[in-house]
């Protein structure tokens, strides 16, 4: 049994499970001021931080966090220490952000197909009319869906001034443009470094921010993630709705595949350089060969081909 079929085993019992047939009964919205987020359904009763109890059957009031299988695309990928950064924008708008795409496997493939039918039917849960943008994206007629998360989070307490700890530490000491160091530097009181979690395994978490990039592109990827979302209605327009796939951790469950090597040219012990061989143009009606100073066709498109602009050699 491979490793991915084994992971969806496991994952078909987790409720978060977008391929999980109860997913859209055990996965509903809790409405905020500004923006509404996927809770799972609480299946016993649940005691909050401020002593209160939630009843079994209603709202958490923890985000979901929702599961997906799918192979991270190279299409606007940007996982790397930087993330999307640009000076021209700033730190505060830099984000790490990846697309999964269906899986060639047919069963992951099958259950990622379910899973975008799940993650839609969220959307149309609490949507205001029929544009739905950011989450779920189409282009000729493949699907994939776009998750993201911010570089920098603002901490929860501002650090006095002059003081330190492990996390201001880790943001002097974080990889980077020079650039990105230097932006990064006036935020360390106010904000931390939040990269994506991302495990090589189920026993190894890969905490080396060079490689996350190179050894998740391509990979078939169990992906965490949770969902926001926002209403856009002004007067006089038709009102839009935002979708963000807030990205949580990656498990790589199969790295991308190198390339296999041209077996023509590597599968060969060569005792000198490859050269490769002297072209050779015959002559024709309206061909010469190239160098002798007349007027050559291209191959077919001599007279009467219906292309025949000639050129000089």
């Amino acid at each position: 049994m491979s490793d991915a079929t084994t992971a969806r085993n496991r994952l078909m019992q987790c409720a978060t499970y977008l391929a999980n047939p109860l997913f859209n009964s055990l996965v509903e919205w809790r409405v905020g001021k500004k923006e509404s987020f996927a809770v799972e359904k609480l299946l016993e009763d649940k005691k909050t931080g401020d002593g209160k109890v939630l009843p079994a059957g209603s709202p958490n009031d923890e985000d979901a966090l929702i599961i997906l299988v799918g192979v991270v695309s190279d299409d606007r990928y940007a996982l790397g220490p930087c993330g999307s950064y640009n000076p021209t924008y700033g730190i505060e708008e830099a984000k790490y952000q990846l697309s999964l795409d269906r899986p060639t496997d047919q069963v992951l493939g099958a259950d990622y197909d379910i899973g975008v039918k799940a993650l839609r039917r969220l959307q149309d849960n609490i949507a205001t009319g029929e544009d739905s943008r950011f989450l779920i994206l189409e282009n000729n007629g493949a699907v994939s869906v776009r998750l993201t998360r911010k570089v920098l989070e603002k901490r929860v307490k501002v650090l006095a001034g002059g003081m330190t700890d492990d996390k201001k530490e880790k943001m002097l000491n974080f990889p980077g443009t020079v650039k990105f160091r230097e932006e990064i530097r006036s935020f360390t009181d106010t904000h931390e470094v939040s990269p994506v979690i991302v495990w090589e395994n189920d026993t190894t978490e890969i905490d080396d921010e060079l490689q996350v990039a190179q050894k998740v592109e391509g990979a078939l990827v169990e992906a965490y993630f949770r969902v926001r979302h926002m209403l856009f209605d002004k007067k006089g327009q038709p009102p839009y709705n935002t979708f963000t796939g807030i990205l949580e951790q990656l498990v790589i469950l199969k790295p991308r595949e190198a390339p296999n090597p041209s077996p023509s040219f590597r599968g060969v012990k060569r005792t000198s350089p490859y050269r490769p061989k002297p072209m050779v143009v015959k002559e024709g009606p309206n061909q010469s060969i190239a160098g002798d100073g007349k007027e050559a066709t291209v191959p077919g498109e001599g007279e009467g081909s219906g292309r025949g602009k000639r050129r000089r050699t």
